[in-house]
């Protein structure tokens, strides 16, 4: 479990990162990030006068935290559904970090008990196929009722809606750490 100021920790160079990114400058990261040197999942968020303007991560634990962290930071800056972040947009945005727990695979017998065991501080993986899409723990704030909340992750993967109620249909739950700016 981290703490407010492990995340502090985190925050701070995830901006340090997306700074030196579009400044085009080299990124040395801060001596306090050696300490996250186990494997972690994570996300970073980019919200702009609270709209998402990025957001790419990391969901399995196959770097350290703070090489994930770094990538994430980077590539939230390109997010392929935005434009490209500018330099000019840096002062404007706020940052989130989530740290993901280890996905975990949930098996129902349908559709009904899928519905009844999501919480709204489970995120969410699906699979079906080649396709594939994650919902971070938050996007439940937008999303309360659960049957909407996995229609719109199945739109996300490329599937049809209502994939998540079909056979073959793989879906992998995580809880997420979230700190903000």
């Amino acid at each position: 479990m981290l703490t407010d100021s492990d995340g502090k920790i985190l925050l701070k160079a995830a901006r340090a990162a997306i700074e030196a990114h579009l400044n085009k400058r080299e990124f040395k990261p801060p001596k306090e990030l050696a300490k996250f040197k186990g494997p972690a999942g994570v996300f970073v968020s980019m919200h702009k006068k609270d709209v998402l303007r990025g957001c790419v991560g990391l969901p399995y634990p196959t770097k350290p935290l703070f090489e994930a962290l770094m990538d994430a930071a980077v590539q939230a800056c390109n997010d392929r559904r935005f434009e490209p972040l500018t330099v000019s947009e840096l002062n404007e945005i706020k940052i989130e970090v989530s740290v993901l727990s280890r996905p975990e695979k949930l098996v129902v017998s349908g559709p009904d008990e899928l519905v009844e065991r999501l919480t709204h501080e489970d995120g969410l993986i699906i699979r079906k196929g080649s396709k594939g899409a994650l919902f971070l723990p938050q996007v439940w704030e937008q999303l309360p009722q659960p049957e909407e909340f996995l229609g719109q992750l199945c739109l996300k993967a490329g599937l049809s809606s209502n994939a998540w109620a079909e056979q073959g249909c793989q879906l992998y739950t995580f809880r997420a750490q979230i700190f903000s700016e």
